[in-house]
């Protein structure tokens, strides 16, 4: 009979309410039950209830945070964010969490420092060293940028560190080693659009239309409104069949 309960997380959590609804943990748990299914309300009223439970818990307080910066309620989202990281400073996921939302205020500074600090916590956090490289990158401090990303798939292959070599790498340079890079992120993720239109762009520029139209169209996949890549494939393709047409 059980069976049914624990074949689904929230009528299991919420049975476990019915006998002990004070255990906010399972409210905790709950919320992020609702959270995964995409019911933002659901999750945000157990957050609260679990706070209400247990106040100034700094996961819970985290996670509300995390609610409301998914809701683009910013101001909110970092005061949760910051009474977390006052109960609990090496909260990593706390300081990653506020740094991405100073990011999408603008507040690059801001950003930096929550990144450097969730990257000084928890050095093999491959989100926190892309987070902070990417920032560098966006500042021009290439050097800085590549370590980070570096760090990054060292720790773990993933694709976003290999896409910021790859893009620190452009900057250097029109091509260097950001191929290398931009394939070895297809290799981690073969629906990672941005590497298969940067590739795209490469090939193209070194003659390799066949090739370049090919990454265009596996990047398209999974980005297909890109208006710089349907372009680009518009005339890598009107290029291609020209090049098979027989002149006269």
């Amino acid at each position: 009979m059980r069976n049914r309960d624990w074949h689904d997380d929230i009528v299991l959590y919420n049975r476990t309410l019915e006998l002990q609804p004070d255990a906010w943990h399972i409210r905790n748990n709950l919320a992020g039950a609702y959270w995964l299914r995409g019911n933002a309300a659901a999750a945000e009223r157990e957050w609260n209830e679990a706070l209400r439970l247990k106040a100034e818990n700094q996961i819970v307080l985290s996670n509300l945070g995390l609610a409301y910066s998914k809701q683009k309620k910013y101001p909110e989202a970092i005061k949760y964010f910051q009474r977390a990281l006052e109960i609990d400073p090496k909260l990593t996921d706390g300081h990653l969490h506020l740094g991405e939302v100073y990011l999408e205020l603008g507040q690059t500074e801001r950003a930096e420092f929550q990144f450097r600090a969730a990257v000084a916590l928890s050095p093999l956090n491959t989100r926190a060293r892309n987070r902070l490289g990417q920032v560098y990158l966006d500042k021009g401090r290439l050097g800085e940028a590549e370590e980070q990303f570096l760090r990054s798939v060292e720790s773990e292959a993933n694709a976003t560190g290999y896409d910021g070599l790859g893009d620190a790498e452009l900057a250097r340079s029109p091509q260097g080693k950001a191929e290398r890079y931009f394939a070895r992120a297809i290799a981690v993720d073969p629906f990672d659009s941005h590497a298969h239109f940067k590739l795209g762009e490469l090939y193209a520029k070194s003659g390799r239309n066949a090739e370049a139209v090919r990454e265009y169209q596996a990047g398209l996949m999974t980005d297909p409104a890109n208006a710089e890549a349907l372009a680009a494939l518009k005339k890598l393709t009107r290029e291609v069949r020209d090049a098979k047409t027989p002149k006269s």
